[in-house]
């Protein structure tokens, strides 16, 4: 057996192929120590379509920023398919002084991704830059945003004053993003209006939002909306326009009023979780729109439900109703097949969860006929 040319077999696979071996390998060290095997192997890695680079898997002596600038300037401009830089020093809590990269780098980072990352990009960062650094996305002239599909932004601070009102997130949402198919933003901060008018997003998720104060969503193909804003718009309304909308959360705080204009619910067949309050027997002020998207998603198979305690000392006079007596139509769910209903029952007072329970499902059933199936969840 020629054991020589047996292990050599592999440095006479395809360039393709073997790219596609790196990139199942991924660990930018272990990718990038390749280059030692022959010289077939020299230069192979710099075309490798993923690379995966941890501030804690570096080549000893090696500073991980010096790093990752290595990494880059041996690819050059190559396309790359997917990037994950993956920063979490351990000793930067105790030395964020010393530990810290400075911002200037990582936008040098962010740059270089957004002209050679077409796929995949993710760039994980420790707290402290949300609070101390600005890193910035670069402009769309030097990036290619038209091969974006998914964009998650955690903690990010839009700061639309330092951009003189030029750009916004949904300015470059929409302008800059055609294919752009999810949008995920969570903890956001400064972020005081979205208004986007987009072809392509079909998935649209705000977590923990506590600036906004002006929400208006055109997307036609939208089929995913889940909405948790920590403020309450005063002064505008929370405006969609989906049409083929098959999925809606939405939680609105309680305090003030917030108003709903959503346009495409008569399609949606997840409705959940939603907040509903009552007081015993009596349904609290839809400060939440909680009721409003039950009388507004006929369609509605599958319905989550948290409900909870409304004191009666948070309400006026007529602010509560009593459904067991409220003559109007009751409001049924011809194709609701399965509700939800989460309770933290300690925060309801002896007697009242019954009673409440009792008047959402008499309220719900009424008339219907339908066989549903509920799940009490105590928390």
């Amino acid at each position: 057996m020629d054991s020589v040319g047996d292990s050599d077999r592999i440095s006479a696979l395809p360039d393709d192929l073997l790219h596609q071996i790196l990139a199942a390998v991924g660990d930018a060290v272990t990718v990038t120590r390749t280059a030692v095997l022959s010289r077939r192997w020299r230069n192979v890695w710099t075309h490798a379509q993923r690379l995966v680079l941890v501030d804690q898997r570096v080549i000893r002596g090696t500073k991980f920023e010096d790093f990752v600038d290595w990494v880059f300037a041996q690819r050059g401009n190559a396309d790359i398919d997917s990037l994950d830089i993956n920063y979490k020093c351990r000793y930067l809590n105790q030395y964020p002084a010393a530990a810290g990269i400075p911002h200037e780098r990582i936008n040098r980072w962010l740059r270089y991704a957004t002209q050679c990352v077409v796929e995949s990009l993710n760039i994980d960062l420790p707290y402290y830059y949300h609070e101390k650094s600005k890193i910035k996305i670069p402009m769309a002239a030097t990036a290619k945003y038209e091969a974006l599909t998914e964009l998650s932004l955690f903690a990010a601070s839009f700061d639309e004053e330092e951009l003189g009102g030029v750009r916004t997130l949904g300015d470059f949402v929409s302008s800059c993003c055609p294919r752009l198919r999810k949008l995920d933003i969570q903890l956001p901060e400064r972020l005081q209006q979205l208004v986007l008018h987009t072809e392509s997003l079909e998935e649209l998720n705000l977590y923990c939002v506590e600036d906004l104060r002006t929400l208006d969503v055109t997307a036609p193909n939208l089929r995913v909306l889940k909405l948790k804003l920590a403020c309450c718009l005063h002064e505008s309304a929370v405006k969609v326009s989906a049409k083929r909308l098959e999925e809606v959360e939405v939680h609105l705080p309680q305090e003030g009023v917030s108003r709903l204009d959503m346009v495409g619910l008569t399609c949606v067949r997840r409705l959940g979780s939603i907040g509903l309050y009552f007081h015993g027997q009596h349904y609290g002020p839809d400060r939440g729109g909680g009721w409003w998207l039950l009388e507004n998603c006929p369609a509605a198979e599958h319905v989550k439900v948290s409900l909870g305690h409304w004191e009666a000392s948070n309400v006026t006079d007529g602010e509560l109703v009593d459904l067991t007596s409220f003559q109007g139509a009751p409001l049924t769910f011809p194709s609701v097949g399965r509700m939800e209903v989460t309770v933290k029952a300690h925060q309801f007072p002896e007697g009242h969860l019954v009673a409440s329970m009792s008047s959402l499902l008499l309220r719900t059933l009424a008339g219907g006929g339908i066989a549903y199936a509920v799940d009490l969840i105590l928390g």
